[in-house]
């Protein structure tokens, strides 16, 4: 069987056109898989919610006045209309597979919810699991480390529900209609997505994440892809690492690392939690780096997203429930305990910025209150340094004066490395970089050993440190995502312009822009094939290739 000419029935679900970002992208991997006569099919929402991710993203939530709701409805419908417009593509719109008694169904359902009583398990309607995965943007936007609601949290959460159960419904009802090999969905994490996979899924559906880019640069201009079934949110990149020869990318890629890297240090990305580099650090108590032997940086990281991811079934218990502390918390106090009689070395525990974001959901996580009560509840010694959010201090003004980084399982250890400081991680099984690059362990007593170790002069003296972070970055990069070509328009120019049209009111202007930007922008050739592979194979991943065959 030639396996190049297996052909495909193809399903991307799209409720979200005004994510222009976001929907402009499947538009780009559509165009590649209708020319290689794949069939595709697309659903395009019309107006059926009354809250979805589109209102979310414009700062619309349960509170806002329906008409703000409907202008973003109006918006959308606008550019899907455009998106109609495309040749050879099948659409279809959400109202078609939504009955009104499955609106009477859902609203007695949601109007039967009261705070005092749910509880997440089985009921009459839906199911525990169900009820989880509907909570997944309630837990990000309150910052929640526990199924908890209070009066308001709860109103929203019934708000995430009621749309998930709409597109939960919309998905069966698909399925019965229209059967297709795979399904694509940006972001399925979220609940309307999801929803949609979970009514629509069975036994023969490759379903596959799509999202942006990790790269900061190409985060609009690139796109990851994956099984939804076997990783979920998790990367596959470590558990692929000893198939990948990093040294086999040339030099000419290494921009996808600069690029990155001058988006991160700058901090011009909604991603970027840290200050940019500021040059100058104002340590409040007299903090003095000069009176320790080494100092040390502890990294903590925000846990609403692990346990968000975990609570929807997208994280596995190891990534967020270690065997060697039960929580950030308690490495910290281990962690802290170890300090207080080691005085000749400094500690500087950097609290994540995202824990008081105030234009990320609520300003202070649960988390956050929870590190703040054991500060007040301890008196800490002098040699160790609590950096607030509020201080104003750069990571990037840290790296340069510490000698080691703690972490959890954040990606700051990658930023660590490519200062060529060496990191020490308590639970290997946390992280989704290679153990290699790192000095790690999954007991108390191994990352005892691993600070004591650290301690010495020339502790990772030997290792090139900075290319263990940069060879991951590129190859990370380079296998894990797929590249746009805009055929000689910038990057930038091309976002600016997906942006500045999703303002335009007149229906033919937008279509005319689009359907020319549709024509400009592809995959690059090495994209191109590689997504060929992933969808005619049905492969899990992008990395997973024979390497010889590149």
């Amino acid at each position: 069987m030639d396996n190049s000419k297996v052909k495909m029935k193809i399903l991307f679900y799209s409720p979200n056109s005004i994510l222009i970002e976001h929907s402009f992208a499947e538009n780009i991997l559509i165009k590649e898989l209708l020319k290689k006569g794949h069939q595709v099919n697309r659903i395009l929402c019309d107006s059926v919610f009354d809250l979805c991710d589109s209102m979310g993203a414009f700062g619309l939530s349960n509170k806002s006045s329906i008409g703000k709701r409907k202008e973003i409805c109006s918006r959308c419908n606008k550019i899907s209309k455009s998106y109609k417009k495309f040749p050879n593509l099948n659409y279809y719109d959400l109202s078609n597979f939504l009955f009104e008694i499955d609106i009477i169904k859902i609203n007695k359902y949601i109007n039967s919810l009261e705070i005092n009583t749910f509880e997440f398990e089985d009921d009459y309607f839906i199911s525990a699991d169900l009820k989880k995965k509907a909570a997944y943007l309630t837990i990000l936007n309150f910052k929640m480390d526990d199924l908890s609601f209070n009066d308001e949290s709860f109103r929203f959460f019934k708000s995430k529900l009621k749309a998930a159960l709409i597109s939960f419904f919309i998905g069966k009802r698909v399925k019965s209609v229209l059967k297709v090999d795979i399904l694509l969905i940006y972001s399925p994490q979220y609940e309307i997505n999801n929803f949609f996979y979970e009514g629509y899924k069975f036994q023969k559906l490759k379903t596959y994440f799509i999202e942006g880019s990790e790269n900061l640069f190409f985060h609009h201009g690139g796109l990851r892809i994956w099984d939804w079934d076997i990783h979920k949110l998790v990367s596959p990149m470590k558990s692929n690492w000893d198939k990948i020869n990093e040294k086999s990318i040339s030099s000419k890629h290494n921009y996808l690392v600069e690029k990155h890297l001058k988006i991160n240090y700058s901090s011009k990305s909604h991603r970027v939690f840290s200050i940019a580099k500021t040059g100058k650090i104002n340590f409040k108590n007299s903090f003095n780096l000069n009176s320790f032997k080494k100092t040390y940086l502890l990294c903590l990281s925000s846990s609403d997203e692990a346990f968000a991811a975990f609570s929807i079934g997208a994280f596995p218990e190891k990534k967020i429930k270690s065997n060697v502390f039960l929580n950030q918390l308690e490495w910290l106090d281990y962690t802290i305990k170890f300090f207080s009689v080691n005085m000749d070395f400094g500690l500087i525990v950097r609290i994540h910025p995202r824990e008081t974001f105030k234009n990320n959901g609520i300003s202070k996580s649960q988390h956050y209150n929870k590190m703040v009560e054991k500060f007040n509840s301890i008196v800490l010694t002098d040699n160790i340094y609590i950096n607030y959010p509020d201080d104003k201090i750069s990571i990037y003004d840290l790296f340069p004066v510490i000698d080691v980084t703690l972490i959890s399982w954040s990606l700051t250890a990658i930023e660590s490395l490519l200062h060529s400081k060496p990191v020490i991680v308590y639970d290997n099984n946390l992280t989704n970089y290679p153990d290699e690059i790192i000095c790690t362990g999954n007991t108390v007593e191994q990352y005892r050993f691993n600070l004591e170790k650290s301690k010495e002069y020339n502790f990772m003296a030997n290792v090139n440190l900075y290319d263990l972070g940069y060879n991951w970055l590129k190859a990370n990069f380079y296998f894990n995502n797929l590249i746009f070509n805009s055929k000689g328009f910038g990057l930038k120019f091309h976002l600016f312009s997906l942006r500045l049209l999703r303002k335009i009111n007149n229906q033919f202007m937008l279509d005319l822009f689009l359907f020319i930007f549709y024509k400009i922008i592809r995959l690059n050739k090495f994209s191109r094939n590689r997504l060929s592979e992933l969808i005619e194979l049905k492969k899990n991943d992008l990395l997973s290739f024979d390497s010889e065959s590149y």
